[in-house]
């Protein structure tokens, strides 16, 4: 995705664009375009990173199976399963905006998961956070912010679209395109760094994701995804996108 304003540019003033997105392929091709992107991984057969060098490693036993618009998707189990990719300082959002995104889909019974299972974690630095989906789908904590899981609607068994933007002293969620909360950020601290993880906090495996996760993405800068008229959790949509230098 270009995003631009009249003038054909992002400036620090907002600038929008909306995008008709009809299939999985056409949504990929809006996000590889965007010059915000550090790394995106599609992850159709492996955990590579198509824009730069910042390539996932797999954990254990992570495999692959079907995901949005009949293509590949990550399967973590719930066993160990997971993707790291080492240590990136790119990725660390503290000190300037940045988003992270992904489409999740969680798969375990709320009634028998015992913690809250990880969607990311980055402590690449000696600050952190940490993003995960309540046990009972009905939340997202983002560690690190001191406030509690911020509610949503229960995730079931549905594909959804989690974007958590950093601006610094804020972070702000969006599920499905719309917004949850906005909440002062306050990160801990991690001695040493840890590697920067997917559906896991640590490399040894600690609060393991179980279900599919796709198109996850990096950014250095802040965006706001408003869905409209399309069926929630489908890529299949009309995605108005708004990119601001700072937070949104």
């Amino acid at each position: 995705m270009v995003a631009s304003n009249a003038g054909g540019s992002v400036t620090s003033t907002v600038a929008q664009v909306t995008v008709a997105v009809p299939d999985i392929a056409r949504y990929r091709s809006v996000v590889q375009a965007d010059p915000s992107i550090i790394s995106y991984y599609p992850l159709d057969t492996n955990v590579n990173d198509v824009i730069s060098t910042n390539h996932g490693t797999m954990i254990g036993s992570p495999t692959f199976t079907s995901g949005l618009g009949g293509l590949g998707a990550l399967y973590l189990d719930g066993g160990f399963a997971a993707v790291t990719f080492g240590i990136v300082p790119a990725f660390d959002m503290l000190d300037a905006s940045g988003t992270f995104e992904a489409w999740i889909r969680p798969e375990w019974d709320p009634a028998a998961m015992t913690y809250n299972p990880a969607i990311a974690a980055n402590e690449d630095t000696q600050k952190y956070f940490r993003i995960r989906l309540t046990a009972a789908k009905t939340g997202i904590q983002v560690d690190s912010a001191n406030v509690g899981a911020q509610a949503i609607a229960n995730a079931g068994t549905n594909w959804h679209h989690l974007a958590v933007v950093f601006d610094s002293a804020f972070y702000s969620l969006y599920w499905d395109g719309q917004p949850v909360a906005t909440n002062v950020f306050s990160p801990l601290y991690s001695i040493p760094p840890q590697p920067t993880q997917l559906g896991s906090i640590l490399p040894t495996g600690t609060d393991l994701w179980l279900g599919r996760m796709d198109e996850v993405a990096y950014r250095t800068v802040g965006i706001k995804l408003l869905l409209a008229g399309a069926p929630r959790g489908r890529p299949g949509l009309r995605l108005q996108w708004q990119v601001s230098s700072g937070l949104i």
